[in-house]
């Protein structure tokens, strides 16, 4: 009974370690991703799904004759952008803290 809870303790560390490498290892690729295309994701991404008005204030947006607009607050853009860089950022390291955990895991298991 005692090597059966033994053995059964170990397949549950190795398949957390497992998980956690696996897991850790998605969010690092995913906010690697979020940070290199920030200014994709924020123009035209969030700026197709909020609006431009929402993104640098409906004051800051001139509206030209052929239907195109041009916005003169570059710098909510900028805000915008790094926001979405640091939530890649917070993606990133949580990936990081899983992929580490997961090592530490495989430090105890010896």
């Amino acid at each position: 009974m005692i090597r059966l809870r033994f053995l059964l303790a170990k397949t549950t560390m190795r398949l957390k370690q497992s998980l956690f490498k696996i897991i850790g290892s998605v969010l690092v690729v995913i906010g690697v991703l979020i940070i290199f295309l920030s200014q994709t994701i924020v123009t035209p991404g969030l700026e197709v799904s909020l609006g431009i008005e929402t993104l640098v204030g409906a004051e800051n947006v001139v509206y030209l004759d052929n239907g195109n607009y041009v916005y003169t607050n570059p710098g909510a853009i900028f805000f915008w952008i790094t926001i979405v860089i640091l939530f890649g950022l917070l993606i990133l390291s949580t990936g990081f803290y899983l992929v580490i955990k997961s090592a530490m895991l495989e430090d105890y298991e010896e």
